[in-house]
């Protein structure tokens, strides 16, 4: 969580992301996970050094990294 409020700051996005921890949502053998909504991206596995890239390409660019991706939940 720290490594993405400090890329959050760096890049702006602290007043346009709310980010949140909670418990284990089921899955807690592949974690940690950040999950992004309004996209439904379950990002699994991650570490600090992951974070930097996922702002960069998935949040600014707008494009998720596939590397990282467990699930994309449908929206309706």
């Amino acid at each position: 969580m720290d490594a993405f409020k400090e890329q959050f700051v760096e890049h702006g996005l602290y007043k346009h992301i709310k980010l949140n921890k909670t418990s284990c949502l089921g899955l807690c053998g592949n974690g940690p996970f950040a999950l992004v909504y309004p996209e439904g991206i379950w990002y699994y596995n991650l570490t600090a050094k992951d974070v930097p890239r996922i702002v960069e390409e998935h949040f600014i660019d707008g494009e998720p990294v596939e590397e990282f991706v467990m699930l994309k939940l449908e929206n309706k």
